[in-house]
């Protein structure tokens, strides 16, 4: 860590990461927080600046920062609340936890895990605060890459002209689309979290036998991993309202697993025999 010379500041530097005894402990501990790839900051008790490391000088170019308020770095974008928070967990536990965002001046945005601890003087009492921040931008990305893919699928299922249901191990159903809640007459809101024979139908086999549990398409492909085709059924309300669909139901099963973890079960509306 660079020295401070603010004259403002409590006396912290590069020692006052000593855990050890041995002066040659001390130095190497010290180097390898230098050479971390993570950013290190070091303030004071009122988050003034008073060292760094060189991947924060690399990577926030901070180099002329000394003396400044983290807070008040155009790199770093912190919301009035997001402050605050930070301040009373301080205050509160003595560390805090989460997101911040970092603007470069070429206009590019990283995103790091941020976390602060208070660095203890050999009174025990708080003498600085350091601040490590972890580049998660991969995980960023590719947390947002996945919220397209997840739309994309979500419009092409809501497209289709059957009903879709995605089904859990637990027989709850995790995901639905329109056509799904426009045949069986029931809002998305009413159908995900539900077990399908819980959603207020009564099933019956087209001989008009109650259809057991047991035998539902999405029970048999969940229990066994064996998909069922084209199995019609009769769906009646307590009101006595009815309507027939052909559903057919493939279980997910991850790769090396044997037990599926989720079925998916499609149905169509269809007129009785």
């Amino acid at each position: 860590m660079k020295p401070q010379t603010s004259e403002h500041s409590p006396k912290v530097d590069k020692d006052s990461f000593d855990t050890f005894n041995d002066i040659d402990k001390t130095r190497d501990l010290h180097d390898r927080l230098l050479h971390l790839p993570d950013m290190i900051i070091q303030t004071d008790l009122e988050f003034i600046i008073t060292g760094w490391n060189k991947a924060a000088a690399m990577i926030c170019g901070i180099t002329n920062a000394r003396g400044k308020n983290i807070f008040d770095l155009d790199e770093m974008i912190f919301s009035a609340s997001a402050v605050e928070k930070m301040k009373t967990a301080f205050r509160e536990d003595g560390t805090w936890n989460n997101n911040i965002r970092f603007k470069r001046q070429d206009g590019n945005e990283k995103y790091f895990r941020s976390a602060a601890h208070y660095i203890l003087d050999d009174k025990d009492q708080p003498a600085a605060i350091v601040i490590a921040c972890s580049n998660i931008c991969r995980q960023i990305n590719a947390e947002r890459k996945l919220e397209e893919i997840e739309c994309i699928y979500k419009l092409m299922i809501d497209a289709c002209d059957e009903g879709v249901l995605l089904i859990g191990a637990s027989g709850m159903i995790i995901a639905s689309n329109k056509k799904a809640s426009q045949i069986l007459l029931l809002s998305e809101e009413h159908l995900n979290g539900k077990i399908p024979v819980s959603a207020g139908w009564k099933v019956f086999r087209p001989d008009g036998k109650h259809f057991p549990d047991c035998e539902l398409p999405a029970v048999v492909s969940l229990l066994t991993g064996f998909p069922q085709k084209n199995v019609d059924m009769r769906l009646e309300k307590a009101n006595g309202e009815s309507i027939w669909i052909s559903v057919s139901s493939q279980a997910l099963i991850r790769e090396g697993e044997f037990n599926p973890y989720a079925v998916v079960v499609s149905f169509t509306s269809v007129v009785p025999q």
